[in-house]
């Protein structure tokens, strides 16, 4: 696509690999605790590619241990749909 190579290294970035990791683990409990705040009761993510639904999925777990009022969950495509479905349902 014609990436340049040099806008994908820590330095640009300003965080090392592991920080990176932990500022999307951070941002999605952030959303979390919004979406709760805001009393939904659902709330899914659609994760682009891997790894990411990996990391989303440690947080939507860590948050649905602690949290009765608000579902997460996080979805990838397959089995997207009957992923949904189970927590709209939960979420009844």
């Amino acid at each position: 696509m014609g990436f340049k190579n040099n806008k994908f290294t820590d330095e640009h970035i300003g965080k090392s690999s592991q920080q990176q990791i932990n500022f999307y683990k951070e941002l999605i409990r952030q959303i979390l605790l919004q979406m709760n705040a805001l009393e939904m009761k659902a709330v899914c993510f659609l994760c682009g590619h891997y790894p990411l639904f990996d990391w989303a999925a440690d947080v939507v777990e860590k948050f649905n241990a602690n949290c009765n009022e608000t579902k997460a969950c996080d979805l990838i495509v397959e089995g997207m749909v009957e992923k949904a479905r189970s927590l709209i349902q939960q979420a009844k």
